[in-house]
């Protein structure tokens, strides 16, 4: 998948036919002009006529969001860009979530296929802000996941210097995990997943001030956690 940003100017585009075959051949080329505006959250109709089409789609999002590609058809294939026209997550990735690094512009493109006449189909971009409230210590909480990609996060401060402790009460969930940062990004639980048994993780002895811990999905997770 190729999405060039490119400067005024002109331009050649040569095609050659492999071993000098010879034959009919129909292409277009589309830009910015072409991207249909995505409504995130909704499902959309895709329709590829001819399946061997592509269709390209923009979003305006913010730094921080949350995004989940999901989709009805395996005979597509599709990729996002950021604004600067860079890759940022495709079909092939294992996860079909990413979290934004820069606000802006970007760019869904999906492209079908030959392996039939046309492609009709639904997709959704998933789009979410993390959930941020403040956090009791010593007192039980309750995380339910419902959307995609999700992040719950948990503020609190530190009036001394004290242990603190991660203490799962449940059951984990697969394609979650779980991490504490400082007020200044710094990891001080590194991320974990909550499927592994907090026994493996020692209290630790921090400093007074402001913390975040952050429980995210990683995937379309469905299902609640308690710690």
């Amino acid at each position: 998948h190729t999405f060039l940003d490119l400067i005024p100017d002109i331009y050649h585009l040569t095609i050659d036919g492999e071993d000098d075959q010879t034959g009919d051949y129909t292409f277009r080329m589309f830009g910015e002009s072409a991207a249909i505006s995505l409504n995130v959250n909704e499902q959309t109709e895709l329709k590829l006529n001819p399946s061997s089409q592509a269709a390209l789609y923009k979003v305006q999002l913010s730094q921080g969001d949350r995004v989940y590609f999901e989709s009805q058809t395996i005979n597509a294939t599709w990729s996002i860009f950021d604004p600067n026209a860079q890759l940022v997550i495709n079909r092939l990735n294992s996860a079909n979530g990413f979290e934004v690094t820069k606000t802006g512009t970007y760019w869904l493109s999906i492209e079908g296929n030959d392996s039939q006449n046309s492609i009709e189909s639904q997709f959704v971009l998933n789009v979410s802000k993390p959930d941020v409230s403040g956090l009791i210590l010593n007192e039980r909480v309750d995380v339910v996941f419902t959307k995609p990609y999700e992040s719950k996060q948990y503020t609190f401060n530190l009036t001394q210097d004290q242990w603190i402790g991660f203490d799962q009460l449940t059951k984990g969930l697969t394609d979650t995990e779980w991490e504490i940062k400082d007020s200044e990004g710094s990891s001080v639980f590194a991320s974990k997943s909550t499927i592994v048994s907090d026994i493996a993780t020692a209290p630790k002895y921090v400093k007074n001030g402001s913390y975040i811990l952050i429980l995210n999905s990683l995937n379309n997770v469905q299902g609640g956690i308690s710690f």
